[in-house]
């Protein structure tokens, strides 16, 4: 892990000098988990973000398939020249034998950033997961410096077993053969388990840990805080895959770990709140979960609810949190919602702000989107942090943000767009248009009111393009643009078969 004030660090030199520490290699891995759930796939797809943001007309895309034993089975180079979406089918480059694609983008001009903003798609006959990079071969040995300068447990994971549901946790080694030991610690207020698993794995290669079988009949249940310490790799930045399976239908609903830092001092010059905006979207439910996992100190909590003006409804304080701990902070939106008589609220304002200790610099948790009915399928669990007025902010920036949406018959699919900050001007003007492989589809302005969110169905909008039967989806990805520099995009998709559901935030 890269120390926060490195990062704010790195972050204000980019905004100084455009030349300074460039980047002209992003990249990401790709796991293939045929061999856990049998008969899905994985596609990757992108928006061409590096010519529609930054103009860059010179990139190209290689995708190398590994194997099993960490040989190169095939790869593969495409040119990315042009402004529309580009979709990789990558279990038909190398089927079953892959275990890994590494995902590499090159490019002469500054890339700024060493991830690139792609998504990685599992599919199966009742689900699909969507998750955004979330590990890389690094790029340098000065890369290697920073990035691992700190070495912390992977947390931020859904936990569950029971006779329907596991718990997972997808490890990969990097570009050198892994062998050592990991360490697995589950959590709860009445319960303590440690376990190590020893690990002999070829360079750049895929470990499904089932939590069912590491702690076997001594826990049952959820939610837990697990925290779970991988052997250090050089040259690689290796957060989890991690999340939900379904014993019932295979299926997975995933999103990627983040850092354990209760060990760590970091925290805000003052003790000013920190807080998001999220859309409270059409068809879907929706809880903030809180992971007891930054720096010491003890939290209380609030949900606020706005209508489509922006107006404030109510405000709600919620249960506090402490961090350390083993305490789960598990809130249902909807619940708080009825308790305030918020009618005709769009969207909701979660808050934090220290009682004891400093406002921790890394607030993550969970926003949780899932069936409205049922609670018993698979939830779309949304790893993100919340802002906070200390976070360097450029000035004079505006707000350019993407994500992808599927669509498919077999899918109902929601975009929700916010500010994250409830005050200040309105965005009369923002602009929203949609990409697809065949380039721009769709086009509008659009009205945007702080506290208030623009919500929509991308099927609704491109009726033409949503597939049908046994076609893969159709991977959309919707571009917003406003004068407010804190926009944010979220997109949440359910599975109209099992009520699976799937999101991530934008880029």
């Amino acid at each position: 892990m890269k120390p926060i004030a490195e990062t704010e660090a790195t972050r204000r030199s980019y905004h100084a000098d455009s030349q300074s520490n460039t980047v002209h290699r992003a990249s990401l891995l790709a796991p293939n988990l045929a061999a856990v759930l049998p008969g899905s796939s994985v596609d990757l797809s992108f928006s061409n973000h590096f010519l529609v943001k930054r103009g860059h007309e010179d990139v190209a895309c290689r995708i190398t398939a590994i194997g099993l034993d960490g040989s190169v089975i095939s790869s593969r180079t495409e040119q990315v020249t042009e402004p529309r979406v580009y979709t990789f089918e990558l279990s038909e480059l190398a089927g079953e034998t892959a275990d890994n694609y590494m995902v590499e983008f090159f490019s002469s001009r500054n890339l700024f950033i060493p991830f690139p903003a792609a998504m990685v798609n599992h599919r199966g006959s009742s689900f699909l997961n969507s998750v955004h990079s979330y590990n890389r071969v690094l790029n340098d040995v000065f890369e290697d410096d920073a990035i691992n300068a700190e070495h912390v447990s992977e947390a931020s994971i859904d936990v569950r077993v029971d006779d329907e549901i596991d718990t997972f946790a997808l490890f990969t080694s990097g570009p050198t053969a892994c062998r050592g030991t990991m360490s697995l610690e589950l959590r709860t207020p009445d319960l303590s388990l440690e376990r190590e698993i020893s690990l002999d794995m070829p360079r750049l290669t895929n470990r499904w840990i089932s939590i069912a079988d590491v702690f076997g009949n001594e826990f049952r249940g959820g939610p837990a805080v697990l925290t779970i310490q991988q052997p250090q790799q050089p040259m690689f930045y290796g957060r989890m895959l991690a999340g939900l399976h379904s014993r019932r239908d295979g299926a997975i609903a995933a999103n990627h770990s983040f850092y354990d830092c209760s060990n760590l001092k970091e925290y805000c010059e003052d003790g000013r709140a920190s807080a998001r905006v999220y859309p409270i979207l059409e068809g879907f439910r929706a809880s903030v979960r809180v992971y007891p996992i930054f720096s010491p100190c003890e939290l209380r909590t609030g949900i606020d609810f706005y209508d489509g003006q922006g107006r404030l409804l109510a405000e709600a304080e919620c249960e506090a949190i402490c961090s350390p701990s083993a305490n789960v902070l598990d809130i249902s939106v909807e619940e708080v919602l009825e308790r305030v008589n918020a009618a005709g609220a769009v969207a909701f304002r979660f808050r934090t702000w220290p009682t004891s200790g400093g406002m921790p610099r890394r607030l993550n948790h969970q926003i949780v989107y899932s069936d409205p009915h049922d609670r018993s399928p698979l939830e779309a669990s949304v790893a993100i942090s919340l802002r906070n007025p200390n976070h360097f902010q450029p000035t004079r920036k505006t707000g350019l943000v993407w994500g992808q949406c599927a669509v498919h018959e077999n899918l109902i699919s929601r975009v929700g767009l916010t500010f994250d900050d409830p005050e200040g001007e309105s965005a009369e003007g923002m602009e929203v248009w949609l990409l697809s492989e065949k380039g721009e589809v769709y086009r509008a302005d659009v009205p945007l009111h702080p506290g208030a969110a623009h919500a929509f169905d991308p099927a609704e909008l491109v009726p033409e393009l949503v597939p049908s039967g046994d076609a893969r989806p159709h991977y959309l990805w919707y571009w917003a643009r406003s004068e407010r520099s804190d926009l944010s995009g979220y997109s949440v998709t359910r599975h109209a078969l099992s009520s699976h559901c799937s999101g991530e935030h934008c880029f």
